[in-house]
């Protein structure tokens, strides 16, 4: 007998159905695909945080080969292990208000050391400073220090453009700005100086002092 081939309405209504639905179904995965994802702006390198396990460890090694220190500050402020760094001697530090003010009524350079007090680093570069040699040069030059845990507002320009690591020492211009080619040289770190580069700092000084 043969089959009955016609279609009833309902059939064809249910076709059209299953049709509809394979298509919106199709339209939907291949308009959209998976949600996309919000885009991740770059966080700033001052508000990235280093894990505390990671930045003991970082300041441990520089610390072990000769490098320059980060900031480790206990609740009291600037650390609270280490008494004041001993500046005394023939080279007499100012501060950066007054000494901008005498570089530009005297037209003199300027030479501006960034430190801390619990910094290992600064500690042994203090003594380094105050040799006969650098007190004949510092004559002709301003000389400023600004220990970095106070954070003055003239300094966070400077330490926004150069870095924040401490010790820095900086020559400049009698306006205050840096002559950048005077440098330690370092690839990484061109302002950080110790008793094992003095040398080239001393060097540096000369070119500032114009002897």
């Amino acid at each position: 007998m043969p089959r009955n081939t016609a279609r009833t309405p309902w059939t064809i209504f249910g076709a059209a159905a299953l049709a509809l639905c394979c298509v919106v179904g199709c339209s939907s995965k291949s308009a959209g695909g998976e949600a996309p994802q919000a885009e991740k702006k770059p966080v700033p390198r001052d508000a990235a945080a280093t894990p505390p396990d990671a930045a003991a460890k970082v300041a441990k090694a520089a610390e072990g080969q000769g490098g320059m220190s980060t900031p480790k500050r206990a609740a009291g402020g600037h650390g609270g292990a280490k008494e004041d760094i001993k500046w005394a001697g023939p080279v007499a530090f100012t501060t950066w208000e007054a000494g901008l003010a005498k570089a530009k009524a005297e037209n003199k350079p300027i030479m501006l050391v960034v430190y801390a007090d619990w910094c290992p680093r600064c500690r042994e570069l203090a003594p380094a400073l105050q040799t006969a040699e650098v007190a004949a040069l510092a004559d002709k030059v301003v000389m400023v220090k600004q220990d970095s845990d106070e954070r003055p507002a003239w300094l966070a320009p400077i330490t926004q453009q150069y870095g924040g690591y401490v010790p820095r020492v900086f020559l400049m211009k009698p306006d205050g700005t840096v002559r950048e080619e005077l440098n330690s040289g370092h690839p990484r770190y061109p302002y950080f100086y110790t008793p094992r580069n003095v040398d080239a700092l001393v060097k540096h000084l000369k070119t500032l002092a114009g002897s």
